[in-house]
């Protein structure tokens, strides 16, 4: 769960409508920062973002024991981490296509970030294309052992990104190790695969 702080900030009316995504135009800390400590992230967009949006828009990974703190202003959005975080630690920062400006155009493309309270960052990658009429997710679990391998898809999945309209996807800053992907329908991103309830997809 992420609790959102919020207050009634808004862009003033009037001028031609609006067709353009709202994108990132100041990340602080930057996106791949060392020794992150934990405390506050802020998030400048391009645009005033639709308040409502944010609650589905905002995932961490991997997970953590103290969730983050989001806090919504105007064209702002500010993460607040606690201090204890696990050391030497990649975590990213991933908006998904729900998150939309004020006049309800959402985002091109998914966003990932990614802070490392060690000293490197870790820069395993995996990209492909999805094949979909609609708008499509793609999770990924990352294996644990051999039992892990057999039934992984019956667990919420380690991480998840948006494909964009042209069906493109790429997961950045993974750890070594073997992962299992599966694309989705973009309602199910996030989930745990139920196999007679919803149509997935595998790598050929």
């Amino acid at each position: 769960m992420i609790f959102i702080s919020c207050a009634a900030v808004m862009a003033p009316p009037g001028g031609d409508k609006d067709i353009t995504p709202p994108e990132i135009v100041h990340i602080l800390p930057p996106n791949g920062s060392t020794q992150f400590k934990g405390g506050r992230v802020e998030l400048k967009f391009s645009e005033y973002l639709d308040e409502k949006s944010i609650k589905k828009s905002i995932n961490i990974f991997p997970l953590l024991q103290n969730t983050p703190v989001i806090i919504y202003k105007g064209d702002r959005l500010f993460i607040d981490f606690s201090d204890s975080l696990p050391e030497n630690q990649t975590m990213i920062i991933i908006i998904n296509r729900n998150l939309a400006d004020e006049h309800k155009i959402k985002l091109a493309e998914g966003i990932q970030i990614a802070y490392s309270t060690g000293n490197n960052i870790d820069q395993g990658s995996i990209k492909g294309k999805v094949y979909y009429s609609k708008e499509a997710s793609v999770n990924l679990w990352k294996i644990q052992d051999s039992l892990d391998i057999l039934k992984f898809y019956d667990r919420v999945p380690d991480y998840t990104i948006d494909a964009n309209d042209r069906g493109e996807y790429e997961f950045k800053y993974l750890s070594k190790g073997s992962y299992k992907i599966i694309a989705v329908d973009r309602l199910f991103g996030g989930l745990p695969i139920v196999q007679d309830r919803f149509a997935y997809g595998l790598s050929w």
